[in-house]
Parts: structure tokens; C-alpha cells; sequence
């Protein structure tokens, strides 16, 4: 069972970070907000800048499991490595449920800002390869991005909280057992 956090500040990685108010209460889980800043500080220590990109992405159908979220992000790691000689792609990405039918899923996109300085054809790529399997267009929320330098605490901070509704106890555990209700990538602190 994953803990859960109701009130900030947090301490993670040896940093101390102040942690929005969940919806209605119920908190974040700890698990989670661990694997966002050891993902960042992970990729942080290997690039100086940081585009953190945050997109929506819905499903015309219920499934059980996460297989295509799976699928997509390997799509999209070999896309990026060609198109934009992106070696590394960090993420994180949630499964949500609340009144619907159907999931929707929460996705943060962690990338060599030196090489990307804007989301815009990376959004366009997630568009191609998500509409490619006729699934609803992703959502772009406003203020998408964040350009995160290393050692730039405030904006880390600003991430943090963007992410960290990733988190949220709201809307998640409504999926069978064996399915996860998010994933990271498995950068490793240095």
C-alpha cells in the first residue's frame, strides 16, 4: 500500500518542498511524488536544463490494463531519439478514473531542455502517434511547459507543484489489482 501525504512540506531527496492541497482533502501518495523528484534530480545532474512538458490523454475505451500507455511511450522514445536526437526521455505518467467509463491518463514528458527550449513539436509528435491509434486528441492544458535549470530551486518548486497532481489520492485505485496506477521512467540518481 502506498502512503500517503496529507500535508507539506515533504522531504524528498534531501529537498524540502512545500505540497499543494489535494483534491478534497485525501492527500498525495508519497510513492509518487518520490519518483517525480528523483526523475527530475535524476536528469537534472545529467542535463543543465530541464523541458518538463504536461499533457492529458484520454481513451475512447475502458481497458483493464495500461498496454497502451506502454506501447506509446516506447513509440514516442524511438521517435524522439530520431527526430529530435533525444537520447533520453524522462516521464511520469498517472491513470485516473474518477465518474467515467473510461481512464484518462495524466502525462509529464521530462527532456534535454538544451535540445528542446519549446513543447510545441513535441506536442505535435504525442498528437501524431496518439491520433495515429485513432484515440481522442491529447490535451494541452495552459502553460504546458516548464524550463527547469539546474539549481534553480523556485522553479523546481513551481514543477513540483504542477506534478505533484500526478499524486493526488483523488480518482486513482479504481482498476484491477495488478494494474499500476502510474509509471516513471527509472532514471537513477548519480
Amino acid at each position: 500500500m502506498k502512503g500517503v501525504v496529507k500535508r507539506g512540506p515533504v522531504e524528498i531527496n534531501g529537498r524540502c518542498l512545500r505540497l499543494p492541497q489535494g483534491k478534497g482533502g485525501e492527500g498525495h501518495y508519497r510513492e509518487i511524488l518520490q519518483a517525480t523528484v528523483t526523475q527530475l534530480d535524476a536528469l537534472q545532474a545529467r542535463h543543465s536544463r530541464l523541458l518538463v512538458v504536461v499533457l492529458g490523454l484520454s481513451v475512447w475505451e475502458y481497458t483493464p490494463d495500461n498496454a497502451l500507455l506502454s506501447r506509446f511511450i516506447r513509440k514516442l522514445r524511438k521517435r524522439l531519439k530520431i527526430r529530435f536526437s533525444q537520447e533520453q526521455l524522462g516521464y511520469l505518467w498517472c491513470r485516473e478514473q474518477d465518474t467515467s467509463d473510461k481512464q484518462h491518463y495524466h502525462l509529464a514528458l521530462i527532456l534535454n531542455g538544451n535540445k528542446n527550449r519549446h513543447p510545441k513539436r513535441i506536442i505535435e509528435l504525442v498528437e501524431e502517434i496518439w491520433d495515429g491509434w485513432n484515440q481522442p486528441r491529447p490535451h494541452t492544458p495552459k502553460n504546458c511547459y516548464y524550463l527547469l535549470e539546474r539549481g534553480d530551486e523556485r522553479q523546481f518548486q513551481k514543477v513540483f507543484d504542477r506534478l505533484s497532481y500526478l499524486a493526488k489520492v483523488a480518482t486513482k485505485g479504481q482498476r484491477p489489482k495488478a494494474t499500476n496506477d502510474y509509471c516513471s521512467s527509472r532514471f537513477k540518481l548519480p
